[in-house]
């Protein structure tokens, strides 16, 4: 009997050690590469941070580089016949050149969020209802103007124009690069523009008040 235990026992171990044996010996195989393998410490950490810091993300390069797209602080337009009217909540921007009924708009845009120092190009757009003259846009260097108590009588100086174009109904585009970067380098970082129509014909442009398509102005570092 005690011989039938024997052989009975020893068959056992021989099939477990003919299972555990391949397995041990893959162990005993990767013991020397497991071995090299070195944790990663609070220096390896610090160096990694301050790989970051010194280089700085591509989520921080692509945003110093994006373009800007600046929606009126103020907008408001003014006019002759009626100068102590202010029109600062209206949802149209109005132009006219008629003598006596003479109408000017006014947009101001803060630029501080814009982290460049200058720009490529800077582009005002605007979006005609009624369009039927040419629209000519001239910068204003005084932006202490605001809508809500901007009207003809107390409205700021502005100089020559900067550009101008046929308006038409849909958006319409204006060269202000050269102003803007005297803002933004020789200035401020807000800007402010004055509209004005020729030939004597009624324009009407979107304000910023209007739920579609408001003012804007377009920076490209």
């Amino acid at each position: 009997m005690h011989a039938r235990l024997l052989s009975s026992s020893s068959s056992r171990i021989q099939k477990w050690w003919c299972c555990a044996r391949p397995i041990l010996v893959g162990l005993v195989a990767l013991y020397p590469l497991v071995s090299c393998v070195e944790p990663l410490t609070r220096d390896d950490w610090s160096s990694t941070t301050t790989r970051e810091q010194q280089y700085g993300s591509e989520t921080d390069a692509a945003a110093t580089s994006s373009t800007a797209r600046l929606t009126p602080t103020d907008d408001a337009w003014v006019y002759m016949d009626a100068p102590e009217k202010n029109t600062g909540s209206d949802m149209m921007l109005v132009l006219r050149s008629a003598p006596a009924r003479l109408r000017y708009s006014f947009l101001k845009f803060d630029a501080s969020s814009f982290s460049a120092s200058s720009v490529s190009s800077a582009t005002l757009r605007i979006f005609g209802d009624l369009a039927y003259s040419t629209c000519h846009v001239a910068g204003v260097i005084d932006d202490s103007w605001s809508e809500s108590a901007i009207n003809w009588s107390n409205m700021p100086t502005f100089g020559s124009d900067v550009d101008a174009t046929e308006c038409a109904v849909g958006w319409n585009e204006l060269d202000v690069t050269t102003f803007v970067n005297q803002e933004l380098v020789g200035r401020d970082r807000v800007v402010s523009f004055v509209l004005r129509a020729s030939a004597g014909k009624y324009t009407e442009f979107h304000s910023k008040d209007n739920t579609t398509n408001s003012p804007e102005l377009v920076l490209v570092p």
